[in-house]
């Protein structure tokens, strides 16, 4: 069964709050979604059934000043895999997951370099890349059950 709740917050230890939403299978594994420059804690498939169908407990954040997320000030580019991680109530550091990490990238996206991509693929060590070609910013929407069914293989 597919419960949503779709605008809520954690506390992070350093006292912002960070936003999210969850479309839960109760029994499902979870998986987390952290959305490009410009994406919501409401960017989830359409069609919730695959998420039943695969048994995926989908977890959606906000980044730092979007949505129901506080500012991170003096944020750089490249904070948000950390800012997630080691400020989170998870408490771990990047550089310490030990579980595979899926990282896609399309290979043509405008909003966010190749490059970002690549150098959290070097963070982590048990992280998989995958480029994808001539996709864009927004080849997921198009292609959420392919995605998540690859995830929870």
């Amino acid at each position: 069964m597919i419960e949503n709740n779709m605008n809520q917050t954690v506390s992070l230890k350093d006292g912002r709050n960070l936003g999210f939403a969850e479309c839960v299978d109760t029994a499902g594994e979870a998986v987390f979604h952290f959305n490009g420059s410009g994406g919501s804690h409401l960017e989830y498939p359409a069609d919730q059934s695959i998420l039943t169908d695969l048994g995926i407990r989908f977890i959606a954040t906000n980044r730092p000043g979007y949505g129901l997320s506080d500012p991170q000030p003096d944020r750089q580019p490249l904070d948000w895999p950390d800012e997630i991680i080691i400020n989170s109530p998870w408490g771990f550091n990047i550089k310490e997951i030990r579980v595979r990490i899926d990282i896609r990238q399309g290979e043509v996206d405008k909003n966010v370099p190749l490059n970002q991509a690549q150098y959290q693929h070097e963070l982590i060590p048990n992280s998989r890349l995958t480029i994808l070609p001539d996709q864009a910013h927004l080849y997921l929407l198009s292609n959420w059950f392919e995605v998540l069914r690859e995830l929870v293989e």
